[in-house]
């Protein structure tokens, strides 16, 4: 059955591109923004240092353009950064709000994904689709929380290849190319489940919480953010196939099955009902066993342990006077 028949609004008559998808060509988009993007801000890096190196020579040496004042340069840049840094810290009340907003914000887009995992990993659709558009919107608030971010960095450097800015812009940018040319890619929007990991901060800013439920928090957290990535992954390569097999050998695999396979394969049960068929499938499914088994073996305990540990000391004391 093909997408067409599952979604009207779908078509794949015309998606293909000598009779293959053009997956690498949005991967590549990502690519030479963030290589571009590196090379633009290590080019500046190298070149302010350089100047500032000019301040060293005899003042008859030094370079002062008429036109341009440093210093009011320099007085625009810090308040700009000031301005930005107190919209996004958490210190603030304004930072706060958007803090616990972006999580939402995040919730929701991961839901998002979940849904969109039902469509084929790459689609030509005839007319946008809502759920296309509310991913738009999301991409649209990250487009402006990134912008905030930089602005606010004191170094643009380590912004720039910062976790929460790589997947930023290996999400964004495919969304965006989609939005112009009615051909989307699911592509890399599993990693936003990677910021489910913020859990526990935003927990820490806006609830009262003791030690031990942030530690359970982290724990769980870290273990349900890793296992939907990884699915995603692996949904992303299973339903693409290998990119050197001509005709493309694509397994058709739900977002749930591949979740229920890394979760049969963590935690050493492995069925075999739900495998990965494709060799790169095979050779993620590899990786994924020795990282996430020691993930599995040394969270899991863990968790167990805080939560035997609650139930141990939970509960109220007695005074019974006269007694030793």
């Amino acid at each position: 059955m093909s997408a067409s028949d599952v979604h009207p609004h779908l078509s794949e008559d015309y998606c293909m591109y000598r009779g293959r998808h053009l997956w690498g060509a949005y991967f590549c988009s990502s690519l030479s923004v963030f290589v571009g993007g590196l090379v633009i801000l290590l080019i500046c890096k190298v070149g302010s240092r350089a100047l500032r190196g000019l301040r060293v020579l005899p003042k008859q040496n030094r370079i002062h353009p008429q036109d341009v004042d440093p210093e009011a340069v320099l007085n625009l840049r810090n308040s700009l950064r000031t301005w930005a840094f107190s919209i996004i810290s958490a210190q603030s009340r304004p930072g706060k709000i958007l803090t616990l907003f972006t999580f939402c914000v995040h919730l929701c887009s991961v839901l998002t994904y979940m849904i969109m995992t039902t469509y084929p990993v790459e689609y030509c659709m005839q007319d946008y689709t809502a759920l296309f558009l509310v991913d738009v919107v999301f991409n649209l608030f990250y487009v402006v929380n990134f912008g905030l971010r930089f602005v606010a960095a004191q170094d643009e450097l380590r912004a720039w290849v910062e976790l929460k800015s790589l997947i930023d812009i290996f999400t964004i940018i495919p969304s965006f190319i989609g939005l112009f040319t009615k051909r989307a890619w699911l592509g890399l929007k599993f990693l936003r489940a990677l910021h489910l990991l913020e859990l526990p901060r935003v927990l820490q800013l806006n609830i009262p919480h003791s030690n031990t439920s942030l530690k359970l928090t982290q724990l769980i957290t870290v273990l349900v953010g890793s296992l939907l990535t990884a699915a995603g992954a692996l949904h992303l390569v299973e339903n693409s196939g290998d990119p050197w097999s001509s005709p493309p050998n694509i397994y058709i695999q739900t977002y749930y099955e591949t979740v229920y396979c890394l979760v049969a394969t963590m935690s050493t049960v492995g069925y075999g009902d739900v495998v990965a068929r494709t060799v790169t499938g095979k050779f993620f499914i590899i990786i994924f066993i020795v990282t996430g088994l020691g993930l599995f073996a040394s969270y899991v305990p863990e968790v167990f342990a805080i939560i035997r540990n609650r139930k141990r000391f939970k509960g109220s004391y007695t005074n019974t006077s006269g007694e030793t």
